[in-house]
């Protein structure tokens, strides 16, 4: 049985009620969150090895 609360298919809500964001733009989202991940954790790396 689905459910249809008066959003387009394809599409998932952020930020509820204003803003549709097309789901193909959610996988471009995560890489970048991927990316920032990476340079985070990187950054976190360096700082920890140069502590004396």
């Amino acid at each position: 049985m689905e459910i249809n609360h008066g959003l387009e298919p394809g599409l998932i809500q952020e930020d509820f009620p204003f803003r549709l964001l097309p789901l193909d733009r959610l996988h471009d989202h995560i890489a970048e969150l991927r990316k920032l991940r990476f340079r985070i954790t990187t950054l976190l790396e360096i700082e920890r090895c140069t502590e004396v």
